[in-house]
């Protein structure tokens, strides 16, 4: 704890005091200043995405300041950005690829940097938004000196998470990212790998609830066959339990806040945080 001075003698670690801390009680005329303590700052890039805009209420939730950078600056759902947590959030507006005009927004103070920017398209398309576009997030962050950095990957496919088939810049670009964040953070990186993430997904006014599907799929997932049919190359892609949008955003908001021991955290990492 931290005190105010001491009314009675104007010193900060007058004996009275340490005295009375030994005795496991606090003078009435020694008052704790803890409210005065800022919250952790975190910035996470794609954080008006679906997985993004989860870890942002996640960390308001935790008592965290939080500030979600992307190129809309802002949530496109109208229910999500009438929502209490979403008013807590800073909105930047910004290209991640154009360091020079979002780098500012990496304060002294920035505790954490989560990077969860991911799309779908062509090869082409995927290399950059799944893979330069989140080193690039990663770079800045260790140019900052910010302590610790968090990228939301992809699982390990067996068949096609090695660069190979419709999906191969998807992929690629996601496994680029994790070797720089080892490379850039020996200590404090985390890398998520989750499976197919589901929760509602907001598009404008209109929600998806791939919960209905999700949900059951990782009840079954949880049972004992059904894991071993996992473990089997040809097998992995239907039978890797999912994963639900709420775990993945609280396990990410731990690794911003130094919760977090493993670097990689796999399918059955996430569901058990």
């Amino acid at each position: 704890f931290f005190f105010d001075f001491c009314k009675g003698c104007n010193l900060r670690g007058c004996q009275k005091m340490l005295s009375c801390l030994a005795r496991s009680h606090i003078p009435k005329h020694c008052r704790p200043f803890s409210s005065q303590v800022a919250p952790l700052k975190i910035l996470v890039v794609g954080g008006n995405g679906y997985v993004g805009s989860t870890i942002c209420r996640i960390g308001v939730e935790r008592g965290l300041q939080v500030a979600a950078l992307s190129r809309g600056g802002r949530l496109y759902s109208p229910a999500q950005a009438d929502q209490p947590w979403a008013k807590e959030v800073t909105w930047l507006k910004g290209d991640v690829m154009d360091r020079d005009a979002w780098r500012a927004h990496l304060c002294s103070d920035t505790t954490a940097v989560i990077s969860s920017v991911g799309a779908f398209g062509s090869n082409a398309f995927m290399e950059q938004v799944c893979g330069d576009t989140n080193i690039a997030a990663c770079e800045e962050a260790a140019a900052a000196h910010v302590p610790r950095f968090v990228f939301v990957s992809a699982h390990d496919y067996r068949l096609i998470g090695h660069g190979v088939g419709p999906l191969k810049g998807y992929f690629n670009g996601k496994r680029r990212v994790e070797r720089r964040v080892r490379e850039l953070y020996p200590s404090g990186g985390h890398v998520l790998q989750p499976s197919f993430v589901y929760g509602t997904r907001h598009h404008g006014t209109m929600k998806i609830p791939l919960g209905l599907v999700g949900a059951p799929l990782e009840a079954l997932c949880a049972l004992a066959p059904v894991k071993a049919l996992a473990r089997l190359p040809i097998l992995d892609l239907p039978f890797t339990s999912p994963v639900s949008v709420e775990a993945v955003a609280r396990t990410a908001i731990k690794g911003a806040v130094g919760e977090l021991e493993k670097p990689v955290l796999t399918v059955d990492d996430i569901l058990q945080n």
